[in-house]
């Protein structure tokens, strides 16, 4: 993945790299060129005063003098005055600076004369060296310590020149699943707003096509609700007019089947969490769970089911519309596959900050491979056909997977030990003091 931070660092790291690196290359030339003017000034200083000492009368010898000079003044054509590491011929034949090999080592030479006299002045070329070394050196110390307080600041100068980066990152990753709010533009730096206005503009129109979605989905089950009832009406009338019903019984039995999945389409889009509205408050769960299994009372008496109901008396924090939905579906489901003269436990109890409420069942339960799958919208264990028989359209249990997104609750299945069918865990928040 290629990273804006470190193509950042790297380009500026290595152009200032370069960049320090001429200059301390020029740094160098130019002192190292004014320390090589200053020497061969040196040795033409020397070379003069030698040149206008009295006339001497005698050969003499003296020691090297500073930074390894040596020299040499000749008389009428004798050696009369010389350091004690020099040659006994002149070092060069030239005037003026030039180099000279002499004494195993390389020489910078300067030779004058006034005729009678001439002054051969010379440096070693490795003192020279040594020099020049020592000059890069002193050049590069502060240019290094330079390239690393310039690193450092570049570092925190991309860092913080990202920084509306991560913000736009960070406001991205808060806001919720269903947040389509746009995120604001003002104040920002030139070069992101048009992302920022571009991202405003996709979920605008990403708001409107869920919008357009809901309110199809909605006007949809609205309009074919209508015109069911008025058929029901009118295949119930007809009924009465006929004397062999088993067609028109199948056919009432389509029709309530057609008037349940248009119901549960419209409780699946009420309790999408992007459009839930409800105020939540504190909720005794007995008295829930009661009106819930009373609903389903009809279903278990007809196959003759045993019930067991075990609640402590305490609340969970919720709206009363979607928990009934909740435990309708749950509880109905438990019934409804559940076969005749089957067994089912409802337990309900408090843990901490989280009510828990467990149903089971002695029913054929869910493959545990299908145990995701079943909160998919029309997704049915074996689809039209599911083992218990039972009629249903795959929408209850998306409901349910809707709702607990709304508490930000959990749901496990499990198989029931006690039962042999389906176990069905719910956390839901608890009343909060």
């Amino acid at each position: 993945m290629i990273s804006i931070r470190r193509f950042l660092l790297g380009l500026l790291l290595s152009i200032m790299t370069i960049a320090v690196f001429f200059a301390a290359m020029q740094s160098y030339r130019s002192v190292a060129a004014r320390a090589e003017q200053q020497m061969d000034k040196q040795l033409k200083t020397l070379a003069q005063s030698l040149l206008r000492l009295p006339p001497i009368s005698e050969h003499r010898t003296t020691g090297s003098v500073a930074q390894g000079i040596a020299f040499q003044v000749w008389q009428d054509g004798n050696l009369v005055l010389h350091t004690d590491n020099t040659p006994d011929v002149p070092f060069t034949e030239q005037t003026g600076y030039s180099q000279a090999n002499f004494a195993l080592q390389r020489w910078r030479v300067f030779a004058t004369h006034n005729g009678q006299r001439k002054v051969f002045v010379a440096q070693p070329m490795n003192y020279r060296y040594e020099l020049a070394e020592e000059l890069m050196l002193e050049a590069l110390i502060p240019l290094v310590v330079m390239l690393f307080v310039l690193a450092i600041a570049i570092f925190l100068a991309v860092g913080y020149g990202l920084r509306p980066l991560k913000q736009l990152s960070r406001a991205l990753a808060q806001q919720e699943p269903g947040d389509l709010t746009p995120l604001p533009a003002a104040h920002q730096p030139a070069e992101l707003k048009p992302v920022i206005e571009t991202l405003n503009s996709l979920m605008a129109r990403l708001q409107q096509a869920l919008e357009r979605e809901r309110r199809f989905a909605s006007d949809a089950a609205h309009e074919l609700r209508t015109p069911l009832t008025v058929l029901k009406v009118e295949l119930y009338n007809l009924k009465q007019q006929v004397e062999d019903v088993s067609t028109l019984t199948s056919m009432e039995q389509g029709i309530d089947r057609m008037s349940h999945l248009i119901e549960q389409i419209l409780l699946l889009n009420r309790t999408n969490p992007e459009h839930f509205t409800a105020e939540l408050k504190d909720l005794v769960a007995r008295p829930l769970l009661e009106a819930s299994i009373a609903r389903c009372q009809r279903l278990y008496q007809h196959k003759q089911q045993h019930l067991q109901l075990l609640a402590d008396d305490f609340s969970v924090t919720g709206d009363e519309f979607s928990l009934k939905l909740l435990l309708d579906n749950l509880i109905g489901n438990a019934f409804k596959y559940t076969p005749a003269q089957g067994t089912i436990h409802i337990q309900a109890k408090q843990q901490g900050e989280h009510v828990l409420i467990s149903i089971e069942d002695s029913g054929p339960g869910i493959p545990e491979a299908q145990y995701k799958q079943v909160f998919e919208r029309f997704y049915r264990v074996g689809g039209d056909r599911h083992p218990s028989g039972e009629p249903g359209c795959g929408l209850g249990l998306a409901i349910v997977g809707h709702i607990l997104e709304l508490y930000q609750g959990q749901l496990r299945f499990s198989r029931s030990l006690s039962l042999g069918g389906l176990r069905v865990d719910v956390y839901l928040p608890a009343r909060r003091d």
